[in-house]
This record gives C-alpha cells, structure tokens and sequence, in this order.
C-alpha cells in the first residue's frame, strides 16, 4: 500500500469487500509496521520485524525494571526472561501479537512514571505509549493492558501513597489521569473509531465462544518447561516455559514489599487467571457474570497470560535486587536469614515438587539443573554473606537454559515456495475483467497451528499458497469470499453455511440464482470433488480447485427486485427465490427511505441498463451508463456505512443487495455514477488526531518559549 498507493480503508480482495483499516489488525499506524515495510521486501521485513519487536519489547523492559530501582544485572535478568519465555517467542508466528507486545512494558514504565510524579508530562508520555499500543492493531492486548494497570494500582489506592508528598495529592491524579485519557483518545481515535464501528456490525457484535480449551495441567507445564518438538508439544502451552524463572519471581513472596511490588503480583495473579481460561472456575464465573468488561469479545484470551510474564519479570528483578540489597548486610541478623532460608527451601520445595509430579517425558535436564543451582547458589551467597553476586550467578544460569532450550535453529524454506503458481496465473486472467472471487471449504488453514519444525510444514506451505486459501490470496491481488480476520461482517457468517451447503449440492437452490453465482464465487479450494451442477474440476500442477461456470462477474444489472426488512429475511427470500431476483434491504440512512422506486418487472431484464464504461478499484467505482428504462446497478461487494454513491453529481441511496452486497437505483437515460467509501468514522477520527496533536504541538511551544525568554534575560542582564 505504501509503495503502489493503494488506501488502506477498504479491501475488495478479503471477505468479498472488507473495510480492512478498521479491521486493526494491519496495524497500518503501527510506526514500526510503516518503517519495515518502507525499507524492506515481505520476506526479509518480516524476519526484521521480528528481531525488531524483540530489541522495542527488552528496551521498554530494561528501563521498567530500572525505573523501579531494581540493579543493571536483575533488570537484565528481568528482560531475558520476558522476551526468552516461550509465549513470546511463539508470538513470533502473528507479528500483530508480538508487534503488541513489545510496547505494553513501555506501557508499563509510563505508569509507573505517572504514579510516581503526576503531572502533565507524564500523562501525556503515557498517553502516547497506550496510543502505540492501540496502533499496533491486537485490541486484546490493549484490554489486557488496561486491565492489569488497573489491577496493579489497588494497592495504591489503599497504601497512603497518594496525597503522602505534596506533589501527589488525589486531585492531581484525578486531573492527569483524565488529561492522559483525552490525550489517548485523541491520538487514537482514527483507529478505534472504526473498530468500534466495524465491532457493531461484526460477527462478535454480541460476544464470541473462547475456542481453546485447554487442561489446567498443559498450563502449568507451560510455565514450568519449554518444548518445542512437535511430538509433545500437545502436552505444554507454552507460557513462561522456565520453572527456574517461577521460582526466582516468587522470592518476591517472603521480601521486603512495598504497595507497588503488591501491585504486580495481584495483577499477574489476575491476568494468569484469565489466560487460563476454562481451565479455573473462577473464569467462568467472571465470564458468566461480566465481571471483566469486553471479555465475552475475544475468541482467545491465553494472550492475558502474555502480558502477565511481564510482570514475572518485573518479580523477578525486584526479587533479586532485594536480595542483594537487603540480605547484603545482615552479616550478624541470623533471625533474618534463617527465617529467610526456611521460605526459600519452602518455595523451591513446592516449585521442585509440582515440575517432578508434571515431568513430561522427553523433558530437558536443564530444567531441573538450573531450578537447583539456583537455589544452591542463593543458599549459598546468603550464608557467606555474598548476597550481592547472586544477580550474577542467575544471570549466566538464565542465558545458559535460554541458549539450550529457548533458542532452536530456525528453519529456512526456499522463497521460490512464494512464486506464483500456475493456477493463480490462470485465475489472475479469468478474474481481471469480471471480479470473481475465492472461496476456501479445504482444510489448508491447519497449517497456521503448525509448529515451525514440523516436517510436514513445506509440503502443507506450498499447498495452501497453491489453493490461494485466505489470505494467500493477495499475494496475486485475487479476490476472495474468505481472510484470516478477527471481524468479518454478521451477514458473511449468515450467508457462508449456505454457500457451503450449494457446493456440496445439500440445498435446492437453482444453480444460476444460488449465493455463490450472484456473489462470483468463481474457484473453490477443498479437498474432495463434488458432483454439483455447474462446478467442474480445474487442474493446475497436480492442484485441484472447482470452478463454478455459472458465478456472475462482479457487476450486474436487474430490474427484478424484491424488498426485505433484514438480513435474515433476505437470506430467506433468496432461498425461496425460483427467478433471478434482487433482493434489496433499506439504505444504513433510515432518512432516504424507500418510497417512490419503480415497479419490479416480473422477468429480469439485463439489458435495460447498458454499461458504456468502468473503472474499478478497491474503494471507488466509476461508470457511464445508458438505461432504458429504470434499472438496479449491483455490484457483488459487501455493504457498508461509509459507501456513498452519486448520479450526475447529485447523492443517491445506497442499498444492501443479495445480503452481501450494494446497489443503487439507475433512472432513465445516460448517466455518470460514482460509488466510493468515504467512511464518517475515519473522518473524525483523523480530525480528532490532527487537533490532539496540534493542542500538544501549542502546549509544548508555550513550554519551550517561556524558556528561551528566560534565558535571554539572563544574558542580557550579565
């Protein structure tokens, strides 16, 4: 989009028409998103953005744990065992997850800027960081985010903290917080604003099912080892992946603790609670009851636990800062250390005890080893009071297991796997001209839960991208019915069981008139050929697809109409239909109406409406037409509010058509129309930005000018 100028506010290629800027997930005002894809071809921006995420993520991690006082060697430690844990090295494979992750300990260190000195600078830099977190296009992490700050700031409330100094009085934080949330909203609003909007007319407009299910064991067995193989992988989630690092974040139990280091443990708690979804009754209960808000919108929320091992690090650094500091210097306070050995032992006891009684097999050795030396080497420093060494020692025992087990030679695949395959050339000259699209009943998508190792994953690479199966499609700008999406439109899931059900031949719908014909579902990828009329096998280097002779291009006329109150009952006036039908639902603006539309014809008569020419692109249709009497202009294209149309200049309703599509009503004679999304929410939201930045902009010369004029005083006067 950057480099062809494509806008990135609608898509005609997923989905079967997308607003594809509100979807979030392009992340397409990510800063680091923008940058890699200026400066890199896919493949090689890809692995770049990774690395990329890696060094944003252990920087903004680095500074959290300084912030909090914790030493160069206990931050380090802090850093390795976030971005070394196995949850964050698995989110590598969704570069949205992990482009989100890595600014949520920036996040983070604001927060903590913020509370400690509650002024106008450090909310508008907190602002700032939750705006990035919002650009990087995983809303989940946002809702994750917002909910541990919130968590972590109870103790805060309770402690006396707040009004103790005379610069952090309640109405300071009162006064700042919501300055940073104006701030934030500003900033952001030309991408929530859409999502909110696309939300409402979404699939999950009313919720979603969580679809893993996962036993609390494969969790905690998460927690405590790393597997990568392939072969046991199904009995570990991978989470923090080190039971070393859970005892050395848990030390933080049985030290010195003030209300923010509580903070952080309630909000790890918490969130670990969340990302163990099913697995605790206690989920289900804040699920049944919406304790937490937005929960019920997710499909996934083991990403909560993501976001917790940011705080396990946190631990774990203030834990070992703590014992440098704190037991470096009782060389005479045997009370203290004793007391100090027995809820260590107790700790490495329990943490000891619950890895043997999960031991999978295959597991690595290290992972006991290091969990020993540990707890060995602290003993030990703490007897010959040489406390201070033990942020060292932890240090080289995390690089060492993060080396054997966290760091796997990554696989190499040829890149020729991403040349064009024949059937997409073929595919390329049959849809150039009318606008047809793919649609995916296969399997192939299984190939995004496979494990980077697998043996199997050229072969199964190479297949999905030959079927074009979503969102492979746009490597080849070939349009299709299906993506890889969180927010598809409730009208595509309502019609999609139906266009199953037409290619497996299981309804009587009449070929011609069925949803895959009026919407061009022209190539179907699946894994067995079906005997259904007008779909016949179509072989390309031993791929085969089915193509549907009787779709219809992208572009059709009908003066046969029929009006519907709703979706639903479109979809049953369709199914009932037995002529070529256009089945209309009213304008999104209830103010244009439906009065004074032209009689249905009792057959269609396509040729009532001439097109003389067109120009198609994602987002703006051109044309110049001749209608001999009036006619329906319908363009198989998804609907949606923001489409606007004009005839000779002047607005004309735009109507829903055939469930997943538009319309617009062409009267007598020639004409030139324009169809075009021009989406009101995108609008705002730009001028929202556009006027946060310019008040910042003011606000940060008022703070500057006064400077300068002091200092030229001060010279003049010397």
């Amino acid at each position: 989009m950057i480099h062809e100028g494509i806008l990135p506010l609608w898509t005609d290629l997923l989905y079967g028409g997308h607003p594809y800027f509100a979807e979030a997930q392009g992340g397409f005002l990510n800063p680091l998103n923008f940058v890699v894809a200026l400066f890199f071809e896919p493949i090689a921006g890809q692995n770049i953005y990774n690395w990329l995420s890696i060094i944003i993520g252990a920087l903004g991690m680095y500074l959290l744990c300084r912030h909090l006082s914790c030493s160069r060697e206990a931050s380090t430690f802090g850093v390795l065992a976030v971005v070394f844990s196995s949850y964050w090295i698995q989110s590598h494979n969704n570069i949205t997850i992990s482009g989100a992750l890595c600014w949520i300990p920036w996040v983070f260190l604001c927060v903590e800027r913020w509370i400690e000195s509650p002024a106008g600078t450090s909310a508008i830099w907190l602002a700032i960081s939750v705006s990035l977190l919002i650009f990087s296009g995983y809303p989940q992490a946002f809702h994750g985010a917002i909910i541990y700050m919130v968590v972590s700031l109870i103790p805060t409330l309770s402690s006396g903290y707040i009004g103790s100094r005379t610069n952090n009085s309640l109405w300071q934080y009162l006064v700042s917080g919501l300055t940073a949330i104006a701030v934030c909203i500003g900033l952001s609003a030309v991408q929530w604003l859409p999502m909110l909007e696309l939300t409402t007319w979404s699939c999950r407009s009313g919720g979603a099912d969580i679809m893993i299910r996962v036993p609390l064991s494969m969790y905690l067995c998460g927690f405590l080892f790393t597997y990568f193989d392939s072969d046991v992988s199904n009995l570990c989630f991978g989470t923090l992946g080190s039971v070393f690092v859970c005892f050395v974040a848990s030390l933080a139990l049985i030290l010195k603790r003030n209300h923010r280091t509580i903070g952080h443990m309630i909000a790890v708690v918490f969130l670990i609670i969340l990302g163990l979804e099913y697995a605790t009754p206690v989920f289900r209960y804040m699920l049944k009851y919406q304790i937490v808000p937005g929960l019920k919108y997710f499909r996934i929320v083991h990403l909560y636990m993501g976001i917790s091992i940011i705080g396990i690090g946190l631990l774990s650094g203030i834990a070992i800062d703590n014992i440098q500091r704190q037991y470096g210097r009782l060389e005479n306070r045997m009370q203290e250390k004793l007391t100090f050995f027995f809820c260590g032992s107790v700790l490495f006891l329990i943490w000891a005890g619950l890895a043997l009684w999960l031991k999978l097999d295959g597991f690595a050795m290290i992972t006991f080893v290091s969990l020993i030396a540990a707890y060995i080497m602290l003993m030990a420093f703490m007897y010959f009071n040489k406390s201070k060494w033990f942020g060292h020692a932890v240090l080289i025992l995390i690089v060492i297991e993060i080396v054997f087990l966290r760091i796997s030679p990554a696989p190499f695949v040829d890149p020729k796997q991403l040349e064009k395959p024949r059937l997409a050339e073929h595919i390329q000259a049959d849809v150039r001209n009318k606008g047809y699209k793919l649609m995916d009943i296969s399997d192939s998508g299984s190939i995004g839960f496979m494990y980077p190792w697998s043996p199997n994953l050229t072969h199964e690479n190479r297949n999905f991208i030959s079927k074009l199966c979503a969102s492979s499609n746009v490597l080849w700008n070939i349009p299709s019915i299906d993506a890889a999406l969180a927010l598809p439109l409730a009208r595509l899931r309502l019609i999609q069981p139906e266009m199953k059900s037409e290619i497996l031949g299981t309804i009587s719908t009449l070929p011609g008139i069925r949803f895959i014909d009026y919407l061009g579902v022209r190539y179907i990828s699946t894994n067995e050929i079906y005997q259904t009329v007008g779909l016949e096998p179509l072989i390309r280097d031993g791929i085969t697809v089915l193509e549907n002779k009787l779709a219809l291009p992208r572009v059709q006329t009908f003066t046969r109409y029929e009006m519907a109150n709703s979706a639903d009952n479109a979809l049953r006036r369709l199914k009932q239909s037995q002529k070529a039908t256009l089945i209309l639902e009213p304008p999104f603006n209830k103010a244009a109406g439906t009065k004074g539309l032209p009689a249905s014809t009792v057959f269609n008569e396509v040729n009532a409406l001439n097109i003389l020419s067109a120009k198609l692109t994602n987002d703006r249709y051109r044309f110049e037409v001749n209608a001999a009497q009036p006619a329906w202009l319908f363009i198989a294209d998804a609907n949606y509010p923001g489409w606007q149309a004009r005839i000779d200049g002047q607005s004309t309703p735009v109507y829903s058509a055939q469930v997943l599509g538009k319309a617009i009503l062409v009267p007598f004679g020639n004409h030139k129309i324009t169809i075009e999304y021009k989406p009101r929410s995108f609008a705002i939201g730009l001028y929202l930005l556009l006027m946060t930045l310019f008040v910042l902009l003011v606000i940060g010369i008022r703070r500057i000018y006064p400077a300068k004029s002091l200092f030229r005083k001060q010279v003049a006067h010397r």
